[in-house]
């Protein structure tokens, strides 16, 4: 699997674009600079099958629209993110130039589901805390876990928003912590780490005990 990172838009959103070698692919929380993401589609000439949401917060959402339209493919996010998505009056929303006629999701994505992107297969993890359908995605062969805004370096996303809940985050990092300590995490935001580094050194894992 190849990955290609775009830290993207107006609040340093990670969009990942992911591929193999048949050059099918998927965009991961498509942020609002879809010009550089499109661009970078069209240099790799990628074949993007899916758009994935690991929830519905509008800066991993905002580039959604223009990618849906570009390359008709599906738009897969778990289903208690739906009100999210489809909710366009929030201040956030506006700041980022987020309009109406969104797409609506086409697959709901759930815990234990496997997303197949011609030879890459990605692992769906129920994650939530962050939003009450917050997901993770695992690729096992390539030992990849892409995040969200569930795990950051040092850090976790916030629980203080609508739908937020920090003893329910607590036990989706300890579902992460689960996973093998050489993992690589590709986080929501900010920079890459490994599980191993996170059950070390991330504050939140010392109250997991």
């Amino acid at each position: 699997m190849k990955i290609k990172k775009l830290t993207n838009g107006k609040l340093s959103t990670n969009t990942y674009i992911i591929f193999g070698k048949d050059k099918n692919a998927a965009i991961i929380d498509p942020a609002e600079d879809t010009n550089r993401i499109i661009q970078e589609v069209e240099d790799l000439d990628l074949n993007i099958l899916y758009i994935i949401n690991t929830h519905c917060h509008p800066d991993h959402v905002s580039g959604n629209k223009a990618i849906y339209e570009k390359y008709s493919c599906s738009l897969l996010a778990h289903e208690k993110e739906v009100s999210r998505l489809e909710d366009k009056t929030n201040h956030l929303s506006m700041y980022l130039g987020i309009k109406g006629n969104q797409p609506t999701i086409d697959h709901f994505i759930k815990d234990g589901d496997f997303i197949e992107i011609g030879e890459i297969k990605l692992k769906v993890i129920e994650t939530p805390g962050h939003t009450e359908g917050s997901i993770s995605l695992y690729e096992e062969k390539s030992k990849v876990l892409f995040s969200g805004d569930t795990l950051f370096q040092r850090s976790v996303g916030r629980t203080d928003l609508p739908g937020g809940n920090v003893q329910v985050l607590l036990e989706s990092l300890h579902k992460l912590f689960a996973l093998p300590d050489n993992v690589d995490v590709y986080p929501g935001h900010s920079n890459n780490t490994t599980i191993g580094f996170e059950k070390e050194n991330n504050p939140f894992a010392k109250r997991l005990g």
